[in-house]
């Protein structure tokens, strides 16, 4: 398949970005420090400020390392959303926290009083 002058040219007048776009990658040790916050969330809760003090894509790890764990709670997200960090205010936000309550019950046999 051939390509016309006219799409090389306009091709060729497109800007260019650069191919050493970084992406973050973190190392066996982070992975493991992430691994282990998101293991004992207690920490977490116990000094919310700690996650103003990580970089923010240390805190968007240990995030996701806690919810893979499915171990966000609603003082937990609120710890992660009041760290400063927008990406990770921006992630909080995009959850639906009414899930981690759980089912709530309409029927009126469930309400027993």
């Amino acid at each position: 398949m051939s390509v016309s002058p006219e799409a090389a040219a306009g091709a060729a007048s497109r800007p260019s970005f650069p191919s050493s776009t970084r992406v973050y990658q973190p190392s066996p040790l982070v992975l493991l420090a992430a691994d282990t916050l998101a293991q004992n969330p207690a920490y977490i809760l116990a000094d919310p400020g700690c996650l103003a003090v990580l970089p923010e894509e240390m805190a968007l790890l240990v995030l996701g390392c806690v919810m893979q764990r499915l171990r966000l709670t609603a003082p937990l997200a609120q710890a992660f959303a009041a760290s400063g960090h927008p990406k990770v205010y921006k992630a909080i936000s995009s959850l639906d926290l009414f899930a981690l309550m759980g089912t709530v019950h309409t029927s009126k046999e469930s309400c027993r009083v």
